[in-house]
C-alpha cells in the first residue's frame, strides 16, 4: 500500500531537547544521547523526522557502557551540514509531492539537475563543492534508508574499498547493471572501486622487480617486464588487456617524440576495449624506462627466441631471455595477472600486506590519484582529462564512479596525490643526478 503524501515542510533543529525528542530517541534505542545532535522536526505534524534521526544516531553517535553519556563524532560543522543537505532534499520532495519511502533513481537525478540550476536563497548557482556534497549526502542516506528497508523501489549500489574498509554507495546511473557485459571479467568489473594507498603500492611495485634502468647488467631481469606493467597500468590507467598488447610502431612514435619539459605527458596510442585507438598520455620518466627495456632486455629477450612461431616481436611486453619456454614471445595479460597477483600473496604470507588487489585496482588508482593531482595542479575540470585517459565513452561514467570515490575519502586521497607527485619528482632528479 502506498504511502499517502503529506508534506512536512521540515525545520533544522541544531540541539537536541524536549520530551518528543527523548520519546523518540527511545523508540530508535538511541538513549541517551549527547546536547548538540541536529535533526529534523515536521512544521506540519510537529514530529521529528525519524529516518533522519535513526540515520544520524548510526552516522554521529558513539555509544558508550551504560549509564555512561554516548558521544557525538566528527565535527558539529559536519552534523550540521549533512542535516541541512538533507532539509534541502526533503523540501524538494515535498514540491514534488513524494513521500521519502517512494523515491526512485529518477528523483535523485532530477534532484542533481535542481543543484545546477539557481539557489532559491542567495539567487545564485549553487558552489560546485556544495552541489557535490549534498548529492554525497543523500546518496548515503538513500543506501541507508533501502539497507534498512525503508524504501519502496530498489536502487542499484555499488561499493568502494579502501584500505580493508567497505562502504557501500548508489551505482553510477539507475541503469549501473549494464555495467556488468559479457565481456568484462570478474578481475576488470568496475562494480567495486578499490583504490590502494601509496604505501601498498609502493610495497607491490617494488616487490615484483626492479625498474629497467635499476638493473645494473640490464641482461634481462625476469621481473624487469612485470614492473613495467605495472607501471604503466598505475601511470596511466591501462587495462591489462591493452598493457600487454602496447605494440613497438606506437612505442617508437612515442619514445622519438621531442621533448620540451622531463616533466612532460607523451601521447601514445593504444588500441583499447571494443577495438578501438585512443590517446593516452604517458609520464615522460616511464617512457625513458620503455626506452631502455626495449634497448636491452627486450633485445635480449627477442635474440634468445627458440620457436619457429609468428613473430611476436611487434608487441612492447615480451617474455624475458631466461624464461624457461617462450622465450622472446608476448607476454600475456594472463602471465601479467598471474606475477602481480603471486607477488602479493607472497607479501600476505610475510604480514607485509593486509590484503590483495586485482591488477585493474591499478586502473582505480589512477584515476582517483590523478583526479586529486590535476586539481591540485589547478584543473578546475580533472574529470575531462581522466575520462580521455581510460576511453568512458559518457563523462557521466567516469564522474558517478570517482569523483565519489573521492569525496569519500578526500584527506587521505590528497595526502596519497601529493605523495605520488614527489615521487616523480624524486625519481627525475635521481636520474639527472645520476647522468651528471
Amino acid at each position: 500500500m502506498l504511502e499517502t503524501f503529506q508534506a512536512l515542510h521540515v525545520r533544522f533543529v541544531r540541539i537536541v531537547s524536549g520530551p518528543g525528542v527523548s520519546e523518540a530517541l527511545k523508540r530508535l534505542e538511541i538513549d541517551p544521547i549527547p546536547e548538540g545532535l541536529p535533526y529534523l522536526v515536521s512544521e506540519t505534524t510537529s514530529e521529528i523526522v525519524e529516518p533522519v534521526l535513526a540515520y544520524l544516531g548510526e552516522k554521529y553517535v558513539s555509544f558508550a557502557l551504560p549509564g555512561y553519556p554516548a558521544r557525538l563524532k566528527l565535527s558539529g560543522h559536519s552534523r550540521e551540514a549533512f542535516v541541512r543537505d538533507l532539509k534541502d532534499f526533503y523540501d524538494f520532495l515535498d514540491a514534488r509531492r513524494t513521500p521519502i519511502a517512494q523515491i526512485t533513481p529518477k528523483h535523485i537525478e532530477a534532484y542533481a539537475n535542481e543543484l545546477r540550476r539557481t539557489s532559491p536563497v542567495t539567487l545564485k548557482p549553487y558552489a560546485r563543492w556544495t552541489r557535490i556534497r549534498r548529492l554525497h549526502s543523500v546518496r548515503a542516506f538513500v543506501v541507508w534508508l533501502q539497507n534498512n528497508g525503508r524504501l519502496a523501489h530498489r536502487f542499484l549500489t555499488t561499493k568502494v574499498e579502501i584500505k580493508n574498509k567497505t562502504y557501500e554507495i548508489l551505482a553510477a546511473g539507475a541503469d549501473a547493471a549494464a555495467a556488468q557485459d559479457d565481456d568484462i571479467s570478474d578481475d576488470e568489473d568496475d562494480t567495486i572501486i578499490n583504490v590502494m594507498s601509496f604505501d601498498e603500492t609502493s610495497l607491490i611495485l617494488n616487490a615484483l622487480g626492479p625498474l629497467p634502468s635499476e638493473v645494473v647488467d640490464r641482461c634481462g631481469d625476469v621481473r624487469v617486464g612485470f614492473r613495467l606493467a605495472t607501471e604503466l597500468a598505475l601511470n596511466t590507467g591501462l587495462r591489462r588487456a591493452e598493457v600487454s598488447t602496447l605494440v613497438m610502431t606506437q612505442i617508437a612514435k612515442a619514445v622519438g617524440r621531442k621533448r620540451r619539459s622531463e616533466y612532460e605527458l607523451v601521447p601514445l596510442n593504444v588500441f583499447g576495449k571494443g577495438r578501438k585507438w585512443r590517446k593516452v598520455v604517458v609520464p615522460a620518466w616511464l617512457i625513458d624506462e620503455i626506452q631502455i627495456y626495449v634497448d636491452s632486455h627486450r633485445a635480449k629477450a627477442i635474440s634468445a627466441r627458440t620457436t619457429t612461431t609468428e613473430d611476436p616481436s611487434r608487441f612492447l611486453l615480451v617474455n624475458p631471455a631466461h624464461s624457461r619456454r617462450r622465450r622472446g614471445e608476448q607476454t600475456s595479460g594472463d602471465t601479467i595477472g598471474a606475477a602481480f597477483r603471486r607477488t602479493q600473496q607472497s607479501l600476505v604470507k610475510r604480514g607485509l600486506l593486509d590484503r590483495t588487489y586485482r591488477f585493474h585496482d591499478l586502473r582505480h588508482t589512477y584515476a582517483v590519484w590523478t583526479w586529486v593531482q590535476r586539481r591540485q595542479e589547478g584543473d578546475p575540470d580533472p574529470g575531462k582529462f581522466i575520462q580521455s585517459q581510460l576511453g568512458h565513452a559518457f563523462r557521466e561514467t567516469t564522474e558517478e564512479i570517482y569523483l565519489k570515490t573521492v569525496n569519500l575519502f578526500e584527506a587521505e586521497v590528497y595526502s596519497e596525490g601529493y605523495r605520488k607527485i614527489e615521487r616523480e619528482r624524486s625519481y627525475r632528479l635521481q636520474k639527472d643526478d645520476g647522468e651528471d
